[in-house]
């Protein structure tokens, strides 16, 4: 439904280094101090490298965070699917009731 290999994505996070990680401006480490990468672009100035370095920080969580999230409601989708499909039935066979009889009242 989301075009998105979610197994894939999920792969990746479990493959990186444990989060939750942290940014101090610079830096990308866990909460144990352990370097993940570095954040700072002297391209890109302060304050764009301290923005990029806090979306990636907040993305080992985030992000199978996410993925739960979507296939938690990929679930739901397909559970009121059903339950959608169960209740046209229902009202299908119903209405077939009603017209029996009408057609028997005449």
């Amino acid at each position: 439904m989301t075009g998105l290999d979610v197994n894939a994505i999920r792969a990746r996070c479990e493959a990186a280094t444990p989060g939750p990680w942290q940014n101090d401006r610079w830096e990308i480490q866990t909460s144990g101090c352990q370097w993940v990468a570095e954040s700072c672009s002297l391209d890109l100035g302060d304050a764009q490298s301290s923005a990029n370095g806090a979306f990636i920080g907040h993305a080992r969580t985030d992000v199978p965070a996410l993925l739960d999230a979507l296939v938690w409601a990929n679930g739901e989708v397909d559970r009121l699917t059903i339950e959608a499909d169960s209740l046209a039935d229902e009202c299908a066979r119903l209405q077939e009731i009603a017209d029996e009889g009408k057609a028997a009242c005449g």
